[in-house]
């Protein structure tokens, strides 16, 4: 039997690893497909608190509470069932807002109770700029975040939608799109090049009744302030996947700077070479599950973990062993949306007003896939939240020596350094699946 040319590209809930690639990436898109709205355009009036830069505290929390509950009930099965998943908060939300933005009343306030972190639609607007202009700001770290719509013909959007879309998302809109086999090629390519060739299609078909499509990609590319040198690659090594089976791996090892400690695990944070983001990893305790784990957790638990990063000063020694890795996952939310309280915007109850004429439509799927690979180079990813914290300052007279060894099931997180918040949030329950 003669093997496809890209194997892993399969159909979603499903997990397939790709060839290795020369550096490592982290990947995220998500797009909503199928969306048929009618409504117009709703301008919140609440602007956002000025505590923590430019947004406060609360928000930040439940923003993190959402990337934890949206990890959870979209991958919660495959978590339980030891499989590996990964979900970028920042790519549903930001997709969600450019699609509530064009929602009114009962439509838009469930959209934005779920991922808006209680922020109004014009507080989360300007959020979703904010975010997107710092984080394309770094050089030597990658990352693009890229918005657009496409609009059956016939239809056209209206003004006001197409300010916000514009100014905010800074999307790019596709006219007269005909949803048949020529329109998934060009959104298919459009989503090839925004992911740097990552993921290469989100969708097989479109449905009759579709009017829009509407999709964020996000893609991050960065290398490790340290790479890693040849005596620090382990080859066959053990790691214990949530099976209690044995597989060999290829662990790094090094010594790092910033050690994490919670009440029911430990872990690191790694950097890149400059930006705003760097990667946290989380050990459960011993016979703690990642799931359990993540039931543990709070946003605030998440964002505090990230923040109070103890630095670790010489003479004391923090040693992490983890293994390289690659994992893509493919999931529709709907129904985790669905039991996260956004019920009424895929129903025909639903309330959009973004086109003209109107035409009376709901969302019909949310669909998202993410990529990662991490090695000894770097990582390839998609969205960002990260925030600096000092350690302590006295140099103790003993010694301390930390050791964070992922040789079983672990929790790993892009974080942006600005807002402690993840980018992209999952789980490692076996390496060689």
């Amino acid at each position: 039997m003669q093997k496809p040319d890209k194997p892993w590209e399969k159909p979603y809930g499903k997990r397939y690893k790709k060839p290795k690639i020369s550096s490592a990436l982290f990947l995220g898109l998500l797009i909503l497909s199928s969306i048929f709205i009618t409504g117009s355009v709703s301008a919140g009036s609440a602007a956002s608190e000025e505590n923590t830069g430019s947004f406060s505290e609360t928000f930040l929390n439940q923003e993190a509470d959402f990337a934890i509950s949206l990890l959870l009930n979209a991958a919660g099965t495959e978590i339980r069932k030891g499989e590996n998943a990964m979900v970028s908060p920042l790519s549903v939300a930001e997709a969600l807002g450019l699609t509530s933005s064009g929602a009114v009343g009962k439509t838009k306030d469930q959209m934005l109770s779920v991922f808006a972190g209680g922020l109004d639609q014009d507080a989360f607007n300007s959020y979703v700029k904010k975010t997107n202009e710092r984080l394309s700001e770094s050089k030597k770290t990658k990352v693009n975040i890229a918005n657009a719509i496409w609009i059956r013909k016939n239809f056209s959007l209206l003004e006001s939608y197409r300010k916000t879309a514009k100014s905010y998302y800074k999307a790019h809109i596709h006219t007269d799109a005909a949803f048949n086999a020529e329109t998934v090629k060009d959104v298919n390519n459009w989503v090839n090049k925004e992911t740097k060739g990552m993921i290469s299609h989100i969708v097989d078909q479109f449905s009759e009744n579709t009017v829009m499509e509407l999709v964020n990609a996000v893609a991050f590319e960065g290398k490790w302030k340290l790479e890693y040198q040849k005596d620090q690659i382990w080859k066959k090594q053990n790691f214990k996947n949530a099976a209690g089976k044995t597989e060999k791996v290829t662990m790094l090892r090094s010594t790092e700077s910033f050690y994490v400690k919670l009440k029911n695990g430990s872990g690191f944070v790694k950097p890149y070479q400059d930006g705003d983001l760097m990667f946290m990893c989380l050990l459960p305790r011993k016979g703690m599950s990642t799931e359990e784990f993540l039931q543990s957790l709070t946003g605030k638990k998440l964002r505090d973990a990230f923040r109070n990063r103890q630095y670790i000063f010489e003479p004391d020694v923090l040693t992490v062993t983890m293994p390289e890795f690659q994992a893509e996952y493919r999931v529709i939310l709907n129904k985790a949306l669905k039991k996260m309280g956004m019920r009424n915007p895929f129903t025909d109850q639903a309330v959009f007003n973004m086109t003209e004429p109107n035409a009376g439509l709901r969302i019909s799927n949310v669909l998202h896939v993410t990529y990662i690979e991490v090695n000894r180079k770097g990582t390839k990813a998609a969205a960002v939240t990260a925030v600096e914290m000092d350690g302590a300052t006295a140099t103790p007279i003993q010694p301390k020596y930390y050791s964070v060894t992922l040789d079983r099931p672990f929790v790993y997180a892009i974080m942006d350094q600005k807002t402690a918040l993840p980018v992209f949030l999952g789980v490692v329950n076996t390496v060689s699946s």
